[in-house]
């Protein structure tokens, strides 16, 4: 099922250059229809009037994992494994992310607290 996907303009560059390949969002009925092979409609600023379509991508890897596994910080360490198959500062720059820590701070958030996770790896469309 092709989805809609919206990111904070900041994060717009990042997709654009090659450098974001990956976008976690919250597990629901509706990103479960997402898988591999999908297209992805690529917007920043959704639900205003500065809505912006600026690109189209295609579903490569969707991984489904719990947020807990955040909060085991000795797990953490630069070269263990993501639930991902990537080490968890490779996931971090692949998800826009400095490094681990810039991802812990924004996912042990109260919004994604001990929730269920959708990883998605996508690749750009290109003209």
């Amino acid at each position: 099922m092709n989805q809609i996907f919206n990111f904070m303009e900041f994060l717009k560059p990042l997709i654009l250059n090659g450098t974001k390949t990956m976008t976690t969002r919250l597990e629901t009925p509706f990103r479960l229809k997402c898988n591999v092979g999908d297209k992805m409609y690529l917007y920043t600023g959704l639900r205003t009037k500065n809505a912006e379509k600026f690109g189209e991508g295609k579903v490569i890897n969707r991984w489904r994992w719990n947020q807990r596994i955040l909060f085991n910080a000795v797990m953490i360490i630069e070269n263990k494994m993501s639930p991902v198959g990537v080490t968890w500062n490779e996931f971090s720059r692949k998800e826009g992310f400095n490094d681990i820590s810039e991802l812990i701070t924004y996912f042990c958030n109260k919004r994604y607290k001990f929730k269920n996770l959708i990883t998605y790896e996508f690749e750009l469309k290109t003209k």
